[in-house]
């Protein structure tokens, strides 16, 4: 009998199994062969003593016979240096779905050029073979390249199911081919990118946006949110902004998007006509499209931390920081609709207090990193950069406070559920999606510098912790999504 663990632990650790034999260790899984059958005593005492020794949950064992299949996702990046949110959560299921017993490919764009050259459709040099290149034009695509390209790779690979995840940059022609070669297909909805085409939920003012706005109107919005200053401040301006608005116009008219623009809402409504299911990671996320398009059926699977999040975990305990220094984290992308101007802003209102900023993330808009890094020059702040798996477990746990101050609608935010499955308090702002995992008592309004300070010398007068919810692990996330490709394959 072979049985798959589908954890994400040492090789150290598997070879503590006693007495099995043909232990393999491919993409961090483990597939230990026992000696005996299934429903032998002998087999439930190498799973029970397992269980022991990771001293977690129960894991989840599958055949590696049992129905195994082909699965392909498709999403704007994964690999090379990406791996954010989106790359995290394909990441730790494809390995629990291989751990399963079955096949895994991807599909990925290369919108920032990261990845050494390959041909489209051939993986991706320097990377695992299951990582295969497909075309990504540009961050207005709708549609992306012919279906021809994806029907050509899908029936290269032989796919089963074909898994869509974010289709920035690619477009969603990749679900239209897989639909006509007869595949079973879903979405998962990680970011907002099916109502915005900035992702982000927010119109010039940064107010939140409604999503499927007029293409005139996202036109405006993307020019005065430029990254570029100049062409920002440019849109700003009476007389020069329509001329702004217009070029982007002309340069949509010049790669053959004008019209994929003007009727984005239909073309997505197709998409989700012709996916069989709709993953959503929150409540958030399934209100937004259900105001907004028609889907036949969905489901809510939560994002699963891999076992790393719950080893040696500490209970909460108060600290009295009149005496002590407040270590107050933030963790995120650089950029002005993640607010970390916000809370720069309101602890440079709370003097009377000692508190130390760490900060963990990257971003490309030179002109806000300068406002930033002004903000927190009077401030005691340190600057980590970009974070590995278990470096950002360790900058979680130094911190007794984690602070999202997010201006935009955040779909299932990760370093919150990070937060919660290393016990650490989490303060953040009334934006969709975020609010709904915290505690309301640790929610602020969004926007206000004021409001954060606030919020901020209370908790550290009087610090708490008293969690909302909990967070799942990859085996949860695995098994729900596992058991939906089984049903749909068997209709």
């Amino acid at each position: 009998m072979t049985a798959i663990i589908p954890r994400i632990i040492p090789p150290s650790l598997a070879k503590k199994m006693p007495q099995a034999n043909g232990i393999v260790i491919k993409n961090r899984s483990v597939a230990v062969t026992f000696p005996y059958p299934a429903s032998s005593f002998f087999t439930s005492f190498y799973l029970a003593r397992y269980n022991a020794l990771t001293q977690n949950r129960s894991p989840l064992i599958h055949s590696a016979a049992k129905h195994p299949m082909h699965i392909v996702f498709a999403t704007m990046q994964y690999g090379a240096n990406y791996y954010q949110g989106t790359e995290r959560y394909i990441h730790n299921l494809s390995n629990g779905l291989i751990a399963a017993g079955h096949q895994v490919s991807i599909l990925s764009g290369d919108p920032e050029q990261q990845h050494s050259a390959s041909d489209i459709g051939e993986p991706i040099t320097g990377s695992d073979p299951s990582i295969i290149k497909i075309p990504s034009p540009s961050w207005a695509t709708v549609l992306g390249s012919d279906k021809d390209v994806f029907r050509q790779i899908l029936k290269k690979l032989k796919a089963d199911i074909f898994h869509l995840v974010n289709p920035g940059h690619i477009g969603v022609n990749a679900i239209f081919a897989a639909k006509e070669l007869g595949l079973k297909t879903l979405i998962t909805v990680t970011d907002f990118w099916w109502l915005c085409p900035k992702h982000t939920l927010t119109n010039q003012t940064g107010e939140l946006c409604e999503g499927n706005r007029p293409a005139k109107e996202c036109r405006r919005c993307i020019a005065k949110t430029h990254v570029n200053p100049t062409y920002r401040t440019l849109a700003k301006l009476p007389i020069t902004g329509p001329m702004v608005s217009g070029s982007l116009a002309r340069k949509l008219k010049h790669q053959h998007l004008e019209e994929h623009w003007e009727n984005r809402p239909a073309y997505l409504q197709k998409a989700f006509d012709s996916a069989d299911h709709v993953i959503v990671l929150s409540r958030t996320a399934q209100r937004y499209l259900d105001a907004k398009y028609q889907i036949n059926a969905s489901s809510q699977i939560s994002v699963g931390l891999s076992e790393l999040w719950f080893d040696d975990i500490s209970d909460w305990q108060t600290k009295d920081f009149t005496q002590q220094t407040a270590q107050i984290a933030y963790a995120g992308t650089i950029a002005q609709h993640k607010g970390l101007h916000i809370l720069l802003e309101a602890i440079a209102k709370l003097p009377q207090h000692k508190i130390k900023l760490t900060i963990a993330g990257s971003g490309s808009d030179k002109t806000y990193m300068k406002r930033v890094k002004k903000l927190a020059l009077p401030l005691s702040v340190e600057w980590k950069g970009q974070l590995e798996q278990q470096e950002m477990r360790d900058f979680i746990d130094q911190a007794d406070l984690v602070v999202l101050p997010s201006l935009w609608s955040e779909n299932q935010p990760q370093v919150i559920l990070e937060s919660i499955a290393r016990n650490t308090c989490v303060i953040c702002s009334d934006a969709p999606g975020a609010a709904e995992l915290i505690n309301p008592q640790y929610v602020y309004s969004a926007n206000s510098a004021e409001a954060l300070s606030n919020k901020l010398s209370s908790w550290l007068v009087k610090p708490s912790y008293k969690p909302a919810c909990t967070a799942s692990n990859i085996d949860q996330m695995v098994s729900k999504t596992d058991r939906l490709y089984h049903n749909l394959v068997r209709g």
